[in-house]
Formats: structure tokens, sequence, C-alpha cells
């Protein structure tokens, strides 16, 4: 059960042209932005920049910019931010098979060397303190340019955001990611 009540009906107007947008991109409102238009600046500012980073930079391929919040997600053990991130990669075409390998990405065939110089920047990212090194960032230019780069860092950085907001808030999973993660290994429903 999640720590912060659902904003009531009434709260929520203020908010409509946001979650109008929102549902007719997801198809369903999320519980986290939810919870987040009891300060609708605070809603807009997350969206705005969820939207600015997935969609205005870049270009990255797609299995990296969706395996990314995946491999950041596992390494916070944040299943909400986990079962959308999966449900958002195989939305984009990405096998279910190569999603569910991400713990083994180092020596799957079903990875790119590009895509394991990512994930393994995201999951050195994850710890605490950071132990990205001056080597990794050089190792990640072999594969990606300085645009590039930074898209990868901003979608670690906001993960991060996410993982920490929905694991302190308990936020609940809604129905459309349940449905989908049924057949799901590794993801608490």
């Amino acid at each position: 059960m999640s720590r912060v009540s659902l904003p009531s009906h009434d709260e929520l107007q203020h908010c409509e042209p946001i979650f109008r947008e929102i549902e007719a991109s997801l198809g369903f409102r999320p519980n986290d932005y939810m919870t987040m238009s009891h300060e609708p600046h605070l809603l807009k500012a997350v969206v705005d920049l969820t939207g600015t980073i997935l969609n205005k930079l870049g270009p990255l391929p797609d299995d990296v910019k969706w395996l990314l919040p995946y491999m950041v997600s596992h390494a916070a053990h944040c299943t909400y931010c986990m079962a959308h991130s999966e449900n958002m990669s195989a939305s984009v075409g990405i096998a279910l098979e190569k999603i569910h390998s991400i713990k083994v990405y180092k020596t799957s065939p079903l990875f790119s060397d590009a895509e394991r110089y990512a994930l393994h920047l995201a999951e050195k990212s994850s710890q605490t303190p950071s132990a990205v090194t001056d080597q990794d960032l050089e190792e990640l230019r072999y594969y990606f340019d300085s645009k590039q780069i930074v898209q990868i860092v901003a979608l670690i950085a906001l993960t991060a955001f996410y993982n920490k907001w929905n694991e302190i808030m308990a936020t609940e999973l809604e129905i459309p990611p349940i449905v989908d993660c049924g057949s799901r290994s590794g993801i608490r429903c």
C-alpha cells in the first residue's frame, strides 16, 4: 500500500491536461505521477524532464535507451520501475529473453559490446558511492558520442530518481503492468 494517499478527484483537476497526455501515451495513469500530483509543479517538471531525456536527446539505440532504466532499477531493487521499464522495453520490440538476461549481460551473446559498456556504466553508477571511473567513460566513447553519453547519464540519473521516489512512497503497481508482467520472472507484481 502506498505510503501517501492518492489525491482526490477534485485535487487532480489542475493536473488533468498532463494526465490526459500521459494516458494517451501509456494508456493509464501511473501511480507515481498520481502521488507527485500533490505538487503540480513537481509533476510537470518530472514529466517534462522525462520527455526531454527520452525523446529529445541522443539518439540512442532503443535497446540501450530502454534497457538502461531496467538495469538501474534492477540494481536498486525497485520492482515498480523494473515492471515499467520491462513493459516499455517489450513495447518497443526488445525480446523478453534479452530483458530477462540482463543479469548476465557481460557474457550473454544477446548483448552487443556497446550495450555491455552502457549497462556496465549503469550497474557501476548504482553503487554507493558510485564506482564509475574515468576509464569507464573512455571505454564508452568507443561506442557513443558525447551527446549519447549525456543521454546515457541522464537516463541513469532520472531512473535513480524514480527508483528512490517509488521505493520511499511504496508505489503500488497499476493494473496494466500487473497484467503484462504476470509471466515475468523476478518481479513482484
